[in-house]
């Protein structure tokens, strides 16, 4: 006899968990690739004109394939901070040399480590959900900095001179490493990665739809009530 499909169990919490990351990072390719396309589109809003840039596929292809490739060895970089951190100025300063090289020089240090840090903290948080998995990249990855996690560390004592006005017009790495160095001062015992996850909270709009859904999952989830 033919094995009966008409009979469906209740999901596990693991399909459940696989079915969520599929519907943010999609589900056709390596994860590794679909993490990478993901952050991408975390900075992409802000790269102002490359949209007028008839080569604008192949610079995201090369840049992509760049940071894959990182992201394939950093492994062996992962074993202290110091060697952790000379992987990512080096990327960094490849990453914005792959945009001025085909023809777009305004890409910056602010996206560059937007792109980094935030396809670091997808593989370390949600590879061993698939097949690609970092997770001692929690400890030494940077925290990516955008304007959401810049107040809540000015609300914490960051200093105004160390906020940059826009995080995506930061052009000195040297600058960038000074707020990340304040943030391991600020956090001292805990990785900045780790911090990040539990303060970056959405604001506005995005807040109203991920309270949405929060609520829609309660509802759902609730008992019922006589």
């Amino acid at each position: 006899m033919g094995t009966d499909d008409s009979r469906y169990g209740p999901p596990t919490p693991t399909e459940r968990e696989a079915f969520l990351l599929g519907l943010y990072f999609g589900t056709e390719r390596p994860f590794i690739d679909r993490a990478i396309d993901r952050a991408y589109l975390d900075l992409s809003r802000t790269l102002h004109g490359i949209a007028r840039k008839q080569n604008r596929a192949d610079l995201r292809k090369n840049s992509s394939r760049l940071l894959r490739e990182a992201l394939l060895r950093v492994e062996s970089s992962s074993s202290s901070q110091d060697a952790f951190d000379s992987w990512h100025r080096e990327l960094s300063t490849s990453l914005i040399d792959v945009f001025e090289k085909g023809g777009f020089p305004d890409f910056t240090v602010g996206q560059a480590q937007k792109w980094i840090n935030m396809a670091v903290k997808y593989v370390a948080l949600f590879g061993d959900l698939a097949e690609f998995c970092l997770t001692a990249l929690m400890q030494v990855g940077h925290m990516p900095i955008d304007s959401i996690i810049l107040d809540r560390l000015v609300s914490m004592g960051l200093s105004p001179d160390l906020r940059p006005r826009a995080w995506s017009r930061v052009q000195s790495y040297d600058s960038y490493m000074a707020l990340q160095m304040w943030v391991r001062t600020r956090f001292a015992g805990s990785s900045p990665l780790v911090v990040e996850f539990h303060l970056w909270k959405p604001v506005g709009k995005r807040a109203r739809a991920t309270t949405t859904v929060a609520s829609a999952t309660v509802s759902a989830c609730a008992e019922p009530q006589d």
